[in-house]
């Protein structure tokens, strides 16, 4: 069974449509009874996840996490607090990605990640701004 949930807003961000137009997707519900708790098998995925070889993609999880936090830190010392969050965001993501390269550099989706939201994301939502000056 498929219920139908609306959407007030355009097909893109910031796209805004008449009170009295209304977008609608639908999406298939699981029944309660298939699946009644979710969060066990998300959890679970979690723990396989990083308990499993993702250290072999990723890197050391303690040394990233010690990584991310530096930078994270210095950025939080020259952040721009007029920036617009979702272009910080999008910055701080790509921190995330920077860091993980030291911990193995040959892993190339951190660069692939960090320049799709450094340059993809963070440089398009900076030109929608600049649009509206």
């Amino acid at each position: 069974m498929a219920d139908v949930i609306g959407f007030p807003h355009g097909p893109r961000p910031g796209d805004y449509l008449p009170c009295d137009t209304e977008l609608s997707v639908e999406v298939e519900l699981e029944p309660a009874h298939v699946n009644p708790l979710p969060r066990e098998a998300i959890m679970k995925e979690g723990i396989n996840l990083i308990a499993g070889d993702r250290h072999i993609q990723h890197g050391d999880a303690h040394l990233n996490l010690t990584n991310i936090g530096i930078l994270q830190d210095a950025f939080t010392r020259i952040e721009n607090m007029d920036c617009p969050i979702k272009i910080r965001a999008a910055m701080r993501m790509t921190l995330v990605k920077i860091a993980r390269t030291q911990s193995n550099w040959t892993n190339l989706d951190n660069y692939v990640d960090g320049g799709s939201y450094l340059g993809g994301l963070a440089g398009e939502f900076a030109f929608l701004e600049s649009e509206k000056v």
